[in-house]
């Protein structure tokens, strides 16, 4: 038996892990292009997200009572409970592998095309016939296996993670 409370916990934990991995993810992409090109505007985008990481532990880990009390979601559903056998932990266990596979299909599609193109290219007669139509730096190159890296120790690793949620 779960209460109300404790799912709308547990659904705003969810959301509080997608939103961490995906900021997660993109600062580690901005670090990578800061440490490639030179410029201000990552340093920029940097602080912005270890603000948004910040906040994003605060909001979804550290405040969700709060939230849960300022939004009045659990208005009318005092002491009424979820009749169910499936453990948080169990729920945290898809919810996690789903967010590690989610990132390992917005970055493998990348990396196959990239490898495709350079394969069709190194074997070609007509070389660079892909590379006019295929803008892709090495930097984004970089950040897409990174992600997929990422993504798998993710999935990976989702039993520590667990344990740290609950």
């Amino acid at each position: 038996m779960i209460t109300i409370k404790d799912f709308l916990r547990l659904a705003l934990k969810a959301i509080g892990i997608l939103l961490f991995f995906e900021c997660v993810l993109t600062l580690i992409s901005y670090l990578f292009l800061a440490t490639t090109y030179e410029s201000n505007e990552y340093m920029i985008a940097i602080g912005s997200m270890i603000v948004s990481l910040a906040l994003i532990v605060l909001i979804f880990f550290a405040g969700t009572d709060h939230v849960i009390k300022w939004l009045l979601l659990d208005k009318h559903f005092e002491g009424k409970t979820i009749s169910t056998e499936v453990k948080t932990s169990q729920i945290f266990e898809i919810v996690i592998f789903g967010i590690g596979f989610y990132f390992i299909m917005i970055s493998l599609p990348d990396i196959i095309y990239w490898i495709v193109a350079r394969f069709s290219e190194s074997v070609s007669n007509n070389a660079g016939s892909l590379s006019a139509y295929f803008s892709f730096t090495e930097a984004q190159l970089g950040n897409n296996i990174i992600v997929f890296i990422l993504s798998l120790l993710i999935i990976v690793c989702r039993k520590p993670i667990i344990r740290f949620l609950n």
